[in-house]
């Protein structure tokens, strides 16, 4: 059982018009998100390799307070795994009704080669070729997908709560620098593409169970694209 915390600030310089002739008017906009996840880990044996069930729940939100909780079920079977060839495949499973794919097929192949080379390949989150160099670095070369996420509040004067979702393909190098008791330096350049952005609406559904009033939180998607 393992806890993982997170926090994300963003600045946005925003270009405002109200179609006159008036000159266009600049103003900087702050977004604040966090998550949080309680995960819990269980291993077994299947045709005597070893399996990996996870689950993890999760809540986000921003400086206003919590705004969702969802869940995510992993399996993992290890294939392969020597000092030099690791191999899985697996399923990763979303309890989220706003999830546009519930279930996702995974697969993971890292192996590493003489004089610190190394190839990690973790789908489809991304790939990697790594290379171990001065005594506690390590330089990659990939590219790897993220999502950047935050929530907005009187959008476009609606007094409802929305949340953007990005993709994003970062690609370029990275190089890593142990500096010791678990602290590690991050050094990262190279290009962002963003194939897509989309704004959900946060939807309450109030549901009646054993005389118990529960309130599901989802996200409904705003036809509204960058």
């Amino acid at each position: 059982m393992g806890t993982s915390l997170g926090y994300q600030y963003t600045a946005l310089n925003l270009q405002e018009s109200n179609l006159s002739a008036e000159p266009l008017k600049m103003r900087t906009q702050d977004f604040h998100y966090h998550y949080e996840s309680l995960n819990f880990s269980y291993f077994s044996k299947l045709f005597g390799k070893t399996v990996i069930y996870s689950a993890s729940i999760m809540a986000d939100g921003s400086d206003k307070g919590i705004e969702r909780l969802r869940g995510m079920l992993t399996g993992t079977w290890v294939l392969k795994a020597t000092r030099d060839v690791q191999m899985t495949i697996g399923l990763l499973g979303f309890v989220d009704p706003g999830a546009i794919i519930p279930l996702v097929p995974t697969f993971t192949y890292k192996q590493q080669y003489r004089d610190g080379w190394m190839v990690d390949v973790l789908l489809p989150k991304g790939a990697f070729v790594r290379k171990t160099m001065l005594r506690n670095g390590r330089l990659s070369l990939g590219a790897d997908l993220n999502t950047t996420t935050f929530y907005l509040y009187d959008f476009w004067g609606l007094d409802k709560v929305y949340t953007l979702s990005q993709l994003e393909i970062n690609s370029g190098l990275t190089y890593e620098h142990n500096l010791g008791r678990s602290f590690i330096a991050t050094v990262k350049s190279g290009m962002k593409a963003i194939p897509r952005s989309r704004i959900f609406e946060k939807v309450n559904v109030k549901i009646i169970m054993f005389g118990k009033l529960l309130q599901i939180h989802f996200l409904r998607e705003r036809r509204t694209f960058f």
